[in-house]
């Protein structure tokens, strides 16, 4: 999933980015979880899912402070993948998806698995199970695109809104 940020992702509006797989966000954009500085905390996932993403020093910043971050400062830390201008924000976001569309449906969706489960993986076992969907003939065997792959039929194409 891709997020496209513009404006201002604050709270549960950052966290909603957090829980995709890219983040792109336009020059002029802010994101950051200000709940602390009202008495609460970001309950819809920050205080878990940041740590994993830059590391529990940046997120202790980001989270502690509740400020707001820049674009630029958000691209630094390894909050988002890419910042474009806004007027190409979505643009931006289509090239992206339209390179993933072109990859094998299986391959894409394994390895966002193997990925999303390495932190609670040892690196043995990580190593193994991409071994094992090889071994099975899985991944590196499916030539179609993500949209037309035999062994997954579902319409993966990507839905702009």
């Amino acid at each position: 999933m891709i997020a496209a940020i513009n404006g201002a992702a604050m709270g549960g509006g950052f966290e909603i980015a957090l829980a995709c797989d890219i983040r792109v966000i336009s020059e002029s954009a802010t994101i950051g979880l200000p709940e602390i500085r009202f008495g609460a905390l970001p309950a819809g996932g920050g205080t878990q899912r940041l740590p994993r993403l830059v590391g529990t020093g940046i997120a202790k910043e980001m989270i502690f402070s509740g400020l707001p971050w820049t674009a630029a400062e958000a691209l630094r830390a390894g909050l988002v993948n890419r910042v474009a201008p806004a007027a190409e924000l979505m643009s931006v976001c289509a090239e992206i998806a339209g390179v993933y569309v072109e990859r094998a449906a299986y391959a894409l969706k394994t390895a966002k698995t193997l990925v999303n489960r390495s932190a609670e993986l040892s690196l043995e076992d990580g190593i193994a199970g991409a071994q094992d969907d090889l071994g099975n003939g899985h991944a590196g065997g499916e030539t179609k695109s993500a949209g037309t792959s035999s062994s997954d039929s579902t319409d993966v194409r990507p839905h702009f809104r």
